[in-house]
């Protein structure tokens, strides 16, 4: 009877398999995460978007033949539906100009990260402690 020996290169060992699935594993958490941050990235994109069209159409609407109130309302309206605690205002800012300002609260992941304040959006620039964005837009009347 004669006894096989195993030759060397003839499949792989136990713990050879173990670190392949490790980097495996390593490397599709890390695949999970930049898709999830994607995702959140797109999300605040988004909301951006949705704020600007909305402060765009408040712009146009206040220097329209409809009455501003009324159209404030409905844009405050729409505003609260597709923003979080969302809030709209036109302001003068004199000289025939005018500030069409959505805000709206912010969506931050990490704590650390600042939120996005624009110089036009006045005093919530000023209030560091919120949590909210906005989005302006300048108009003449």
């Amino acid at each position: 009877m004669k006894v096989r020996s195993w030759r060397k290169g003839q499949g792989g060992t136990l713990l050879e398999v173990l670190v392949a699935v490790a980097l495996m594993a390593v490397s599709a958490l890390g695949v999970i995460s930049v898709q999830l941050s994607m995702a959140r990235g797109e999300t605040v994109v988004a909301m951006r978007e949705r704020a600007a069209l909305i402060a765009d159409s408040m712009a146009e609407a206040a220097r329209g033949t409809t009455s501003e109130a009324i159209a404030l309302e409905r844009w405050r309206a729409q505003a609260a539906s597709v923003l979080p605690s969302a809030d709209v205002s036109v302001r003068e800012q004199g000289g025939g100009l005018a500030l069409s300002t959505v805000v709206w609260a912010a969506w931050r992941h990490d704590a650390r990260v600042p939120v996005h304040r624009p110089a036009g959006c006045g005093d919530v620039a000023a209030a560091a402690s919120a949590n909210l964005s906005c989005a302006s837009i300048a108009f003449v009347r």
